[in-house]
């Protein structure tokens, strides 16, 4: 993979993060040593565990896609057990009524990581079938077999084979599971060691990460059973690392291939992980400071986070529509769709408010409003595929107010049916099945959004846009059920889970409003460009054309006289060379639209300038002088070959608007900019000067009567731009500008 760290550093980068994320355990039992035994802390560390294997589900399955090879099938079904397994945990939890033994939960634990060692095993195992790359419906009945097989093993193991062996020694039982796990986590190191070329399918330095905590967490429920709880839940947090490592494994080698470098990969992936993660720990805070929090909805508080949030949700519907209107693109309305679905939601639980405390809060619908949420994001990831083929944009704005419709029939029919429900099945704890409903629909929200942020990714390169913002506030809304789950009705981490959502949605109209913006002058941009290049082709190529026809037709007039013809064919080619010079500056200027970061390349600045300079007519001209201060190779920039472009139009701008003296010096210094390393290039000329009232509009692309030459400015600072440089225009004489110009350009240093 590239950029992936040398073989030397990997050690090294490996041992931090261990260290890491052992000192993030102790520091967390310490912060929350008295909540470890709550079941609300138990099931919350089973749903991040399930959390963290969904997205990694999501992101394997994307790899799969690109390529469907047999081995990829094993890693996407070691997340999808360990995602099942521990959501089950985590409904195994929420319910108060069912008690497991800490021992027997140990001896399951153990299970999983056995399970879970041998599917990474058998996708690293050196065979040609792993290599194969077979078609996507054989590949999704091998996921099933692999996933469901290993589900079948647990089961049978935890309610056959687990009771008879405890039955004879519980710790003997433990220890032998322990030494296979162990054994396995050997075997694949031996593996990897013997066939270094196995490792780099995924992000060594994290894949390896998650091996080693994998054999921690293993010694942590061997140890259990001298501190059954606490040691419990530092297993699970340290599986939780592990998952975390294997996801990043996975993750970081799938954003490399769709072009997005090794630092900003680092930042997608951590954030998806960590937009569960620190909320929920967040929460913990929360509830080990006031214990006891208690605080029924009559205050209005209920009432108002719901009339803000629904309001939000309306706003961003709104910008959605928007922004589909200027750029229309299929996938948008089903993302439409689901924000009128929040809206809905949100609107119909304030209406219920004043009763709230009588009925309890109406899970059912948010199990409903997830439904429909699934559909629609289902929707969308179908249509990104598959667009629709016989339908048009003017039509739907019908299709998305008649769905509309059949949502809001949907949630009030949700609420008569939950009323109904709690009376026939008043002595059930029906509570407890609903919230279980509604964290499985969660989980499959979040598959769906990890996957297509993933999309997303790839088509911005890694830059924000509002695909990305959209589903970063979708999942905020996801994860807020998750935490609600957790927590009875009006407790703190239930009101947690009501601001975290709040905030969040606070965030969603406010950058895409700013986005939406930025695409409105973006357009107006485009439309200004397109007048711009239109009026180039009509005036000034015809300007060209006109000057090639009129000195042909004197061509033929001259006959004999060769000093005609010598004084002809200079003015051909020199309008030849003009237009060559308009053609080059126009694509310059687009070229400039199109660069990102990682087009750029160490290049030589003085090796570039020299270059420029002989593209320059008459510059072997006496009367022409030219000076450097430095040497070819001392000076390397971050750019690309268009540095060439900056340099011709500065020289050609400056000789153009000189007369006696044409001289041109350009010095180059390094300098700092907020510990940020540049190198200052100063292009100093003895020309007729520019004006100040010329000063403030010299570089607009779009300036009146900019054609020809005069884009040539307009170039120079839209590459300079695109470099992540600057430019600014002083005169040579401080206080006359008639005695010529200095043009100041910033280069990031390489």
């Amino acid at each position: 993979m590239s950029g992936e760290p040398k073989e030397q550093s990997i050690k090294g980068q490996v041992a931090w993060r261990i260290i890491l994320a052992v000192v993030v355990v102790v520091g967390l039992f310490a912060a929350f040593d008295p909540l470890w035994v709550l079941s609300p802390v138990r099931v919350g560390l089973h749903t991040v565990l399930a959390f963290l294997s969904f997205i990694g589900a999501a992101v394997a399955s994307y790899d799969v896609r690109k390529n469907s090879l047999v081995w990829k099938y094993f890693i996407i079904s070691l997340f999808m057990f360990a995602a099942i397994v521990n959501f089950v945990a985590a409904l195994w939890h929420l319910n108060p009524l069912f008690y497991i033994d800490e021992i027997v939960e140990v001896t399951a634990d153990l299970t999983e990581m056995l399970l879970l060692g041998l599917l990474i095993l058998c996708a690293i195992i050196p065979t040609k079938f792993l290599k194969k790359e077979i078609k996507s419906k054989i590949g999704i009945r091998l996921l099933f077999i692999l996933t469901f097989g290993a589900l079948l093993v647990y089961g049978l193991v935890y309610y056959f084979l687990l009771p008879i062996a405890l039955t004879i020694s519980p710790f003997l039982t433990s220890i032998g599971l322990s030494l296979i796990c162990i054994t396995i986590i050997v075997v694949i190191f031996i593996f990897l060691i013997r066939t270094p070329e196995i490792l780099r399918r995924w992000d060594s330095v994290t894949f390896a990460t998650g091996l080693i905590l994998m054999a921690i967490s293993t010694i942590c429920l061997i140890i259990s059973y001298l501190q059954p709880v606490m040691l419990l839940s530092a297993s699970v947090m340290i599986r939780a690392a592990m998952i975390y490592s294997l996801f990043m494994a996975v993750a970081l080698p799938v954003q490399s291939k769709i072009g997005i470098e090794r630092k900003r990969a680092y930042l997608h992936a951590t954030g998806i992980a960590f937009l569960t993660v620190v909320p929920y720990f967040l929460t913990l805070l929360v509830v080990s400071l006031i214990p006891v929090f208690w605080l029924f909805p009559e205050q209005g508080i209920y009432s108002l986070t719901h009339l803000i949030v629904a309001v939000l949700a309306a706003i961003i519907t709104r910008l959605l529509w928007l922004f589909t209107k200027q750029q229309p693109h299929w996938h948008r309305y089903p993302m439409i769709l689901v924000f009128v679905c929040l809206t809905i939601l949100e609107s119909t639980i304030l209406f219920l408010s004043p009763w709230i405390e009588i009925t309890g809060e109406y899970t059912l619908l948010y199990i409903l409003a997830g439904v429909m949420m699934v559909i629609w994001l289902a929707l969308t990831l179908r249509w990104i595929y598959h667009p629709p083929k016989n339908r048009n944009h003017s039509q739907m704005a019908w299709w998305i107010a008649g769905l509309s419709f059949l949502m809001l029939v949907v949630i009030l029919a949700g609420v008569w049916l939950q009323s109904s429900l709690q009376l026939v099945f008043f002595w059930m704890n029906l509570q407890f099945i609903l919230r279980g409903i509604l964290l499985g629909v969660c989980f499959v929200s979040i598959f769906l959004l990890a996957y297509l942020f993933i999309i997303f990714l790839q088509v911005s390169k890694g830059r924000l846009t509002m695909g990305i913002i959209v589903l970063g506030n979708i999942m905020l809304w996801v994860i807020a059920n998750m935490i609600r789950v957790n927590f009875e009705d009006w407790r703190a981490g239930f009101w947690i889970a009501q601001f975290l959502l709040l905030f969040g949605f606070m965030m969603g109209p406010a950058t895409l409003g700013r986005l939406y913006l930025s695409t409105l002058e973006q357009s107006e941009s485009e439309r200004k460009r397109a007048t711009l290049y239109a009026d180039i082709l009509i005036h000034d190529l015809r300007n060209y054309h006109t000057v090639i026809q009129s000195s042909l037709d004197l061509l033929t007039l001259a006959q004999d006289a060769s000093e005609v013809v010598y004084e002809v064919t200079e003015q051909i080619q020199l309008a030849l060379d003009r237009a060559s010079r308009l053609i080059t500056n126009v694509r310059s200027l687009e070229l400039a639209k199109s660069l990102q970061p990682e087009d750029f390349v160490s290049t030589d600045l003085v090796a570039n300038i020299y270059e420029a300079w002989d593209h320059i007519e008459d510059t072997d001209d006496e009367k022409v002088e030219f000076q450097v201060n430095r040497k070819a190779g001392e000076c390397l920039v971050k750019a690309n070959e268009l540095l060439l472009e900056i340099f011709i139009n500065l020289f050609r701008n400056s000789l153009q608007h000189s007369d006696d003296i044409k001289r041109v010096h350009v010095d180059i210094q390094p300098i700092d900019i907020q510990d940020v390393q540049y190198w200052e290039v100063r292009v100093t000329d003895w020309s007729k000067g520019i004006s100040p009232e010329q000063k403030p509009k010299l570089f607009t692309r779009y300036l009146e009567g900019a054609k020809g030459f005069g884009l040539g400015l307009s170039v120079v600072k839209s590459l300079i731009d695109a470099f992540n440089g600057t430019i600014s225009v002083e005169n040579r004489v401080a206080d006359d500008y008639t005695h010529g110009t200095v043009f100041i350009i910033t280069l990031l240093r390489k």
